[in-house]
């Protein structure tokens, strides 16, 4: 897919950043942005294919955590979810397609075609928008998608 390797290193640098604004997990290597998040569009299907949630956001999508933004016309999220006493800690890998940005706290942006990044977050996630249940695993969107984040995950064993 044109333009998801590009998206892919780009998205290692807006990592990078957002990484440096996360705070050490207590169990484990990994930062946590500690904010509440929210995923608004037009339409955002939930349902799971085997036993991973899925969030498919058509038109508008928006994840917005503290003050940073990611935005485009569509996207899907994997979303693994942990409850930890009254914490709640959530892993979000994003695919995002179509007039992708991301406006970082301090104004800062990065911009492509599409782009693939999995963010950590503690807090509240909650989702504004027609919601359904239907599952999508065939639509087009989540083909490209999951096309992706499968090579996105080999390049990283590869590493």
């Amino acid at each position: 897919m044109k333009g998801v390797g590009r998206a892919l290193r780009r998205w290692t640098v807006v990592a990078a950043v957002i990484a440096a604004a996360a705070v050490p997990s207590l169990a484990g290597d990994e930062e946590y942005l500690l904010d509440d998040a929210r995923v608004s569009g037009q339409q955002i299907h939930a349902f799971t294919d085997g036993d991973q949630p899925i969030l498919v956001v058509l038109k508008d999508f928006q994840l917005t955590i503290g003050q940073r933004e990611i935005r485009a016309r569509d996207a899907v999220l994997w979303v693994k979810s942990q409850k930890l006493g009254l914490a709640e800690r959530h892993e979000i890998t994003v695919y995002a397609e179509g007039g992708v940005s991301v406006i970082e706290g301090d104004g800062t942006t990065a911009g492509d075609d599409t782009m693939l990044v999995t963010l950590r977050q503690q807090g509240q996630l909650a989702t504004v928008g027609v919601m359904s249940d239907q599952s999508l695993t065939d639509f087009p969107l989540y083909r490209r998608a999951t096309d992706a984040r499968r090579r996105g995950q080999q390049a990283a064993e590869a590493a």
